[in-house]
């Protein structure tokens, strides 16, 4: 059982140097950030997607060797300003660290104080045990707890008809063959957006259908057509069917890659998703002998 043991035991630690030498050797670095975010959830991001939201401090988990130390340095990148530093103790066999997708390495985590929303860089240097520099790893970072920002919904273009897409409640239909469609524009985000869920609302509160609107990086304006165009006189297939007689609301949710939601107000409208009807009609003839 002993022997068993010492073979466990002595596995893990080549396991554990033999993952730390390959980070620390090749890149000494960071390797995630861990935070409780504005809405009381715990999150592990890792370097490579360093959009955070943190409500207060957060963790830096920083990868070394045995016997090194790491100077830590966060630097505010719109004035070069140095906002936070320090320095860790020497990292030992004690100082095992496993992230969030089981990794397990050498290093340190350090607690970085609250620091206001804005793009940042980390820069990591690894000191031996004379405190020499061996080597310095620099990532950028944004921490970012604001929900996009834009505009209330709109209806950039109709084809004529007596629709109204202006005051608190709309009045839309089929149009014509053109393509009709629901805009959110001006969207603007430090961490960049991400994505945009429209919803229809009925009148007791519930959801009637909802949408992943289509964004354009250019315009900086989500959409989703509320009438399929290219042709057809018909309605978006996730539009309600109903013969204006039952007002709903348009409600979306817009989403960045720190993880921030922002409401966009709702907009009550009805909407008429029948195209017409024809009815038939006969012109006298006077010189027909047809009764």
């Amino acid at each position: 059982m002993r022997f068993s043991l010492f073979l466990n035991h002595s596995a893990l630690a080549l396991s554990l140097s033999i993952a730390t030498s390959m980070f620390s050797n090749a890149q000494a670095r960071v390797y995630e950030y861990t935070f409780t975010d504005i809405n009381g959830a715990q999150k592990s991001v890792p370097e490579s997607a360093p959009y955070l939201n943190p409500h207060g401090n957060f963790n830096a988990l920083l990868i070394g060797g045995l016997d090194q130390q790491i100077r830590l340095t966060v630097t505010r990148d719109a004035d070069n300003s140095a906002v936070y530093s320090t320095t860790t103790s020497i990292i030992s066999v004690d100082d095992r660290i496993s992230s969030a997708n089981g990794n397990m390495f050498y290093g340190k985590t350090v607690t970085i104080p609250p620091i206001s929303d804005g793009r940042y860089t980390i820069k990591s240097e690894i000191l031996d045990s004379k405190s020499t520099v061996v080597s310095t790893t620099s990532h950028p970072f944004i921490i970012d707890t604001v929900g996009p920002t834009s505009d209330n919904f709109s209806v950039p273009w109709i084809p004529g008809y007596n629709m109204v897409v202006t005051g608190p409640r709309w009045e839309l239909g089929q149009g014509q063959e053109s393509a009709i469609n629901l805009a959110i524009k001006n969207i603007n985000d430090l961490s960049g957006f991400d994505k945009a869920i429209v919803q229809i609302i009925k009148p007791d509160g519930s959801i009637q259908s909802s949408y992943t609107m289509a964004y354009d990086d250019g315009s900086r304006a989500a959409t989703a057509p509320i009438t399929k165009g290219g042709g057809a006189i018909a309605k978006a297939t996730w539009m309600p069917v109903s013969d204006a007689d039952v007002e709903f609301r348009f409600r979306a949710f817009l989403y960045d890659k720190a993880g921030n939601v922002t409401q966009v107000p709702d907009q009550k409208f009805v909407f008429d998703s029948s195209a017409g009807e024809y009815e038939l009609f006969a012109v006298a003839d006077p010189n027909s002998s047809t009764k």
